[in-house]
């Protein structure tokens, strides 16, 4: 990732979004008017720097970003010349950059930080306007750094005030979000007395508020409990009592978690009696019909659901009444309650009640979209996080479309569904790659035949996955894990052959299928630290006789038949190829030849851009290994330490240049800027370094792993995710051979991570690994591997080759069972 400056810097001030005054249509033409007169009459510089910043706004709104950036720097070149606060302008300049690269945004600023000749309140608004765009494009690392020298100028500006205050909040909440507990509690702390030393209880309640949500998101419920309960009592005790009804909801959730259901149904009251938007209304609507589920779950039989809809259908039209912004908008606020409302009415079998209000959640995620989509052009949002924010908004709509077609009897159907709830933002962004016109909506629409077609193109047998829920996890979230259990997620398996037959099986699952994955990562990883409790099978068998055995008659009898998984959720880390399969003694591996693909759809763009690749023409080799690595900054408040040289990924490298007749990028010629100068050239990628896996919980986080590389001037060695997803590709194979590069957040698109980067890219096809790689086995593979490749074997059949020839040498499966093969299968 750069760090440099990609332009000089001038300024801006900042009408916000969306401002009342001025329509953006006319915003750009009369702030151009205004700044004529205002020149003319010889105005000062702070009311100049707004105006053009305020022009720059209205250009963004027309979609002339050329135009924008040019207003853009002429308001931030005042703003620098004559000291002014640059929070605004920088804002929008930082907004008109991330259109083409949200990077190059924090690039910039971060260059200008370092600057020595700024005065106080141009850098302090620097930071400021830094911490909003990381905050929204995601870099939490980021954040905390730059709120925590927000703190320390506030402080010593003005200490013991409202402004240091905020400041120290701020802080705190970014510690909080990147899981710095020990950093974050004594700010939030801090922060609290500070508030009640100004009097200021409604303050103190804010702290109160986060700490409660952060500590309920780990799962300390009763700690969340009391802090909801402080918080509440800091508003009591203040003047303003705006969020009482706010945090009365938050404490009513929280006893619906721990199972209280009495204390729930007293604070619930007492926000209704608060309430008076009808979006509120609605919220706490919603809210009782969960509190009436959990007591009929409490009587012990089958819930009667004709209360419980009954309630859920108010809370929507409670919802529909909030027509201020138009009727979309009001179906927007709408959209999770109708999944809510078509989950109780599939639960009481009103089949086709489901199925309308289904649609009526579709017409809300249009809604949504359209939105968002308003937002994104007015360079708020980049097209990629509306992309992945709609796949995760619609793959709830068709989980239960599965479940609907499934009590009609219609099992293909029900594929038809889940198929269309899944990869929708990736192959959003390939089929751009590809040259397609994007579309104006994240949505998918194959057919069976279509899906059919597919696999007679692909030529092996593909096994989808499908894990359903009776309720969506809004709904799960407040209810306790005696309830939830009562509710078992059903695990839907459909085999398509190669001839474009389907067959089906449903199975339900004893609980959340996570722990049992979880469980067999840990028996292959480290055998020797997690024992098999006693009475019970191994992880791995378990996984095998959900995921395999039920199957078994529909998989193909020839052995190394190509057999491609279409998993989801936790089953993305599953490692197939060493699950139990057979005689005893033998795995998956040993019967198939094995790929992943996160949808049906994306397996037919891998051939598309495999063909485009091969019209293309030749390519170079781009193998690297063990470049001088850089410093990586573990933790916001830690200083950066190199990461730790890898000679056995320089062995794996040098050897592998000999069989391919290369030469490889190793040491000091490996700098991210020589690596990423050639990648779209060349024909083939193989990266032996360390990968770094970001947060799994959060998509945004996520698309900053990277892959480290030499740094170098103006570079700081990591290439992202994000970053190669911005790449144009033509490699027919990527490898990652690096630890972790296949796993990341996983969320209703797939896995969100550096796999997700180069197949958007264009890669037709990807092989990464599921955790930490032991450098003698995975360069044993690597050269087994392209032996087989360079002998003309297609590159899944290579992988599987390679596997098996490193499995006779390196028996245990954390050695050669890693590595996971997306995409085109052949060559």
């Amino acid at each position: 990732m750069k760090v440099r400056a990609l332009f000089p810097l001038f300024f801006t001030a900042f009408l916000p979004l969306g401002s009342p005054l001025l329509a953006q249509d006319d915003l750009a033409a009369q702030m151009e008017k205004a700044i004529a007169n205002l020149e003319g009459a010889g105005g000062d510089p702070e009311s100049l720097s707004m105006m053009y910043n305020a022009c720059a706004e209205g250009y963004i709104g027309r979609g002339d970003f050329k135009t924008a950036l040019e207003r853009s720097r002429t308001s931030l070149g005042l703003c620098r010349k004559h000291g002014l606060d640059s929070m605004s302008s920088f804002f929008t300049f930082s907004k008109i950059l991330s259109e083409v690269d949200d990077e190059a945004a924090t690039r910039t600023m971060v260059s200008e930080l370092e600057a020595t000749d700024t005065a106080p309140a141009y850098r302090k608004g620097l930071l400021k306007a830094l911490e909003m765009h990381v905050g929204l494009r995601g870099d939490p690392r980021l954040a905390v750094l730059t709120s925590y020298e927000l703190w320390k100028i506030q402080r010593a500006e003005k200490p013991g005030g409202e402004e240091e205050f905020w400041a120290l909040f701020s802080y705190g909440n970014h510690c909080l979000t990147n899981k710095l507990h020990d950093e974050a509690l004594p700010a939030m702390f801090e922060a609290r007395e500070l508030a009640l030393e100004l009097g200021k209880t409604e303050l103190a309640a804010n702290c109160s508020r986060a700490l409660a949500t952060a500590l309920l998101q780990v799962g300390r419920l009763e700690e969340s409990l009391n802090l909801t309960r402080e918080a509440i009592d800091f508003i009591r005790r203040g003047k303003d009592q705006m969020f009482l009804g706010f945090e009365l909801r938050n404490l009513t959730q929280s006893l619906l978690r721990v199972g209280r259901i009495d204390e729930a149904a007293a604070s619930l009251a007492e926000a209704t009696t608060l309430a008076t938007q009808d979006l509120e209304v609605g919220d706490l609507q919603s809210l009782e019909a969960v509190l009436l589920l959990k007591r009929a779950l409490a009587a012990g039989a089958e819930p009667d659901y004709a209360p419980v809809i009954a309630k859920q259908e108010a809370a929507v039209a409670s919802k529909l009444k909030n027509t201020a912004g138009g009727p979309g908008l009001a179906k927007l606020g709408a959209t999770f309650d109708f999944i809510t409302l078509a989950a109780y009415q599939l639960r009481a079998e009103r089949i086709a009640d489901a199925d309308a209000t289904l649609t009526k959640a579709e017409e809300g995620a249009d809604a949504w979209e359209e939105n968002s989509r308003q937002a994104q052009n007015q360079a708020v949002f980049s097209a990629d996080q509306v992309n992945l924010s709609m796949a995760e908004l619609r793959s709830g709509i068709y989980e239960l479309r599965q479940q609907i077609e499934l009590r009609r009897g219609d099992p293909v159907a029900a594929l038809v569904a889940a198929e269309n709830g899944r990869g929708a933002a990736q192959a959003a962004l390939l089929r751009e790659k590809l040259g397609f016109e994007p579309g104006d909506r994240v949505a998918k629409t194959l057919d069976a035949d279509e899906i059919r077609r597919i696999a007679r193109i692909h030529a092996g047998t593909i096994v989808m996955y499908s894990l359903v829920h009776s309720f969506p996890n809004r709904v799960q979230m407040q209810l306790t894990a005696e309830e939830n259990a009562r509710f078992p997620p059903r695990l839907l398996a459909w085999v398509i052959s190669p001839t474009g037959e389907i067959e089906f099986k449903a199975s339900s699952l004893a609980g959340p299928i996570r722990d049992t994955v979880t469980r067999a990562l840990a028996e292959i990883r480290d055998p020797a630290n997690a024992p098999v409790p006693a009475g019970e099978r191994p992880a791995v068998e378990v996984l095998s006789g959900l995921l395999l055995e039920p199957l078994r008659e529909f998989l193909p009898k020839e052995p190394g038949s190509l057999v491609t998984f279409v998993p989801q959720g936790e089953l993305f880390l599953v490692p197939f190829a060493a699950l139990p399969f057979g005689a005893p003694g033998q795995t998956l591996l040993d019967h198939y030849t094995l790929t992943l693909t996160p949808s049906i759809e994306l397996l037919q763009l891998a051939y598309e851009r495999g063909r485009a690749i091969a019209d293309a023409g030749e390519g170079e080799i781009l193998l690297v290994g063990n470049p001088t690595m850089p410093g990586y900054q573990s933790r916001p408040d830690r200083s950066a330490e190199s990461l730790s040289p890898l000679p056995g990924a320089e062995a794996e490298a040098r050897h592998l240049a000999t069989i391919l007749e290369t030469e490889a990028l190793i040491g000091d010629a490996a700098t991210e800027a020589a690596v990423a100068g050639r990648m779209e050239q060349a024909r083939l990628l193989h990266f032996a370094t360390h990968g770094l896996l970001e947060a799994e919980s959060s998509y945004n986080q996520s698309l900053l792993s990277s892959l480290a590389f030499a740094p170098s001037e103006g570079e700081d060695g990591f290439l992202t995710a994000k970053e190669v997803s911005r790449m144009k590709l033509r490699a027919g194979l990527a490898v990652l051979s690096a630890c972790d590069t296949g796993r990341g957040a996983i969320t209703g698109d797939g896995v969100v991570g550096l796999s997700r980067g180069f197949l958007t890219a264009g890669v037709a096809t990807l092989v990464v690994s599921l955790w930490p790689v032991n450098d003698a086995a995975t360069a044993v593979l690597m050269g087994h591997y392209y032996e087989s490749i360079e002998a003309g074997a297609g590159k899944a059949i290579a992988l599987r080759e390679a596997m098996l020839r490193t499995k006779s040498q390196f028996p245990e499966a954390a050695m050669w069972a890693p590595f996971v093969h997306y995409g085109l299968a052949g060559n």
